[in-house]
C-alpha cells in the first residue's frame, strides 16, 4: 500500500484546525485536514454552538485572521450586521458573534476546497509516532486504515488526542470547566411569556436548594434568559440592554444549565419540561401553562 506523504497534516477541523490548514496551504505546503465528522466547524456547527467569540477584549480587536474573516463572511451572507463590541460592557466571554451554523460549515468547506487543501472527513486517527525525521499517522475512515506521513504535525482536536496518541505528555488544568447544554426551543410567541413570573419561581428554587444561583458573572441569580425581538433587548437580572439586530433569532428563548444544579429541578426549566407547553405560566388567576403546543423532548 502506498503511503501518502504531506508537508503539514492537521487534525481537527473545527474554528482552529481550518485557518491552520487554509494558512499551510496557502504558503504552499501540501497539506492534510482529517476530521471525524461529516463536516467541518467542530461544536460551532454539529452541537449548535453557533457564537464565535473572544475577538475583542478591552474595547478592542485582539484577535483577527482567517477565522475573523470566515466569521465576517458568514454574518455578511446570513443578511446580518456585526455587532460593535467597542463600548461593550460585557465581560469579555460574552462578546460573541451569532452566525448561522450551516451556512458557517459551508464557507469552511469552501474555503478548505479553494485553498488546495486535502480533506478526510468521517476520518480519526488511530495511531501517530515520531520516525526521527517525520511523523506517521495511521487513519481510520471509512474505507478502512490509511497511512500518511507529514514533515509538521498540528493537533487542533480540542483534547490533544493525537498528542497522546504519540506517547507525549498532555498538561490538564486541575480547575476545569463542566460541560453545560445549549437549547433552542421555538414554535410560541416569546412576548407572551410571563419573565416576571419565570424570575419569581427561579428565586423560589434558589431559596429552597433546588436550583443553584450563577455567581460566575453578572446577572447572578438567574438560569434562563429570555430575548426579546421586537424591542431588541436582552432581559437580565440587572436591567435591559441593547443587542444588535439579529444577534438572535426571533422567537428563540435559550435555557441553559451553566447556572441550574439540574435542569430537572429548576423551577423556570420545569415550567418547560413538565407542563405539556411551551409557555410559561401566566400570573392571571393560579399559574398555569397553557397547552396551545406540546413541549418538544
Amino acid at each position: 500500500m502506498r503511503m501518502h506523504e504531506y508537508d503539514i497534516v492537521v487534525i481537527g477541523g473545527g474554528p482552529s484546525g481550518v485557518p491552520a490548514a487554509v494558512q499551510a496551504a496557502r504558503l504552499g505546503a501540501r497539506t492534510l485536514l482529517v476530521e471525524k465528522n461529516a463536516g467541518l466547524g467542530g461544536t460551532t456547527t454539529s452541537a449548535n454552538v453557533a457564537f464565535p467569540g473572544l475577538f475583542h477584549a478591552w474595547g478592542e480587536q485582539v484577535i483577527a485572521g482567517i477565522g475573523w474573516e470566515l466569521v465576517c463572511r458568514a454574518v455578511e451572507l446570513g443578511g446580518e450586521e456585526l455587532p460593535d463590541f467597542r463600548h461593550d460592557e460585557r465581560p469579555h466571554w460574552q462578546r460573541q458573534v451569532r452566525v448561522n451554523a450551516p451556512l458557517y460549515g459551508a464557507l469552511l468547506l469552501e474555503e478548505v476546497h479553494n485553498s488546495g487543501v486535502e480533506l478526510r472527513l468521517h476520518t480519526m486517527p488511530a495511531a501517530a509516532r515520531w520516525t526521527g525525521e517525520l511523523w506517521e499517522l495511521q487513519l481510520c475512515g471509512k474505507d478502512g486504515l490509511e497511512t500518511v506521513t507529514a514533515r509538521r504535525l498540528v493537533d487542533c482536536t480540542g483534547d490533544a488526542d493525537v498528542i497522546g496518541l504519540a506517547g507525549l505528555e498532555r498538561r490538564r488544568n486541575p480547575a476545569r470547566q463542566p460541560g453545560t447544554i445549549d437549547i433552542r426551543l421555538s414554535g410560541y410567541d416569546v412576548d407572551a411569556l410571563d419573565h416576571d413570573e419565570l424570575d419569581r419561581r427561579h428565586a423560589l428554587a434558589v431559596e429552597s436548594g433546588n436550583c443553584s444561583p450563577r455567581t460566575s458573572a453578572p446577572g447572578a441569580g438567574r438560569c434562563c434568559r429570555s430575548w426579546r425581538s421586537g424591542a431588541r433587548t436582552r432581559s437580565t437580572s440587572s436591567g435591559s440592554r441593547a443587542r444588535p439586530a439579529g444577534a438572535v433569532p426571533p422567537g428563540s428563548w435559550r435555557a441553559g444549565r451553566r447556572s441550574c444544579a439540574s435542569t430537572a429541578s429548576c423551577a423556570p426549566c420545569r415550567v418547560l419540561r413538565t407542563s405539556g407547553s411551551t409557555s410559561a405560566p401566566r400570573r392571571s388567576g393560579s399559574a398555569r401553562a397553557s397547552r396551545s403546543r406540546p413541549a418538544r423532548p
